[in-house]
């Protein structure tokens, strides 16, 4: 589980170095290898680009039960990771990113209205390999009261479950895959469409 969880090390590490994970910014997390029903996920106040496998990560059971002591308080956005590990079994890993690209998408689109993407080539990143694919990512409002959050990104998350990922309102995005590497994925994915959206639409 340790070469899992340094995966996960360097998915922060280049998430900080990119600007997308500053300060103490996101969470990550991914499921036990040896037991689905567990998954670790960052310390709450790690600074993601140092993270190291052995000491920021607490182990959870879904549900949030029996958390495993590090001495370290767990982020305070582990029950959206919990809710949506519970709404989708084939997710092995959750990555929650702060970048500036997708905070300011989120905020011109609008809690309840869907980003649309579509005609764009990268969609295929995200899983939409048809011709003619549309891809429907879900903007939720930032709801302060965590369960709530965690629940609203869980709804929203089994609207269209092809779609890996929900953005936040003024918050970022949730993503995830069937490993640390296609979480990753997701995320560079989004980050590229959200570049290109955002230039299409707001271009002088």
């Amino acid at each position: 589980m340790l070469e899992t969880l340094a995966q996960l090390c360097e998915s922060g590490a280049e998430y900080y170095r990119r600007g997308w994970m500053l300060a103490t910014a996101g969470n990550l997390s991914v499921r036990d290898r040896d037991n689905a029903d567990r998954y670790h996920v960052t310390a709450s106040g790690g600074h993601k680009g140092r993270l190291k496998p052995e000491t920021d990560f607490i182990c959870f059971s879904e549900g949030m039960a029996n958390p495993q002591p590090l001495g370290k308080k767990s982020s305070a956005e582990t029950i959206v990771h919990d809710r949506v590990y519970a709404e989708h079994p084939n997710v092995q890993s959750i990555h929650h990113v702060h970048s500036p690209r997708i905070t300011l998408m989120s905020r011109a689109i609008g809690a309840g209205n869907p980003w649309v993407i579509s005609d764009l080539e990268y969609i295929k990143a995200l899983g939409f390999w048809g011709e003619g694919d549309v891809v429907r990512v879900p903007v939720v409002p930032n709801h302060h009261h965590i369960p709530t959050l965690g629940m609203a990104v869980a709804e929203a998350a089994r609207q269209d479950p092809h779609v890996p990922c929900v953005l936040v309102e003024g918050h970022g995005v949730y993503a995830w895959g069937d490993s640390v590497a296609a979480a990753q994925r997701h995320i560079e994915a989004l980050e590229f469409l959200a570049d290109i959206c955002w230039e299409e639409r707001f271009r002088v």
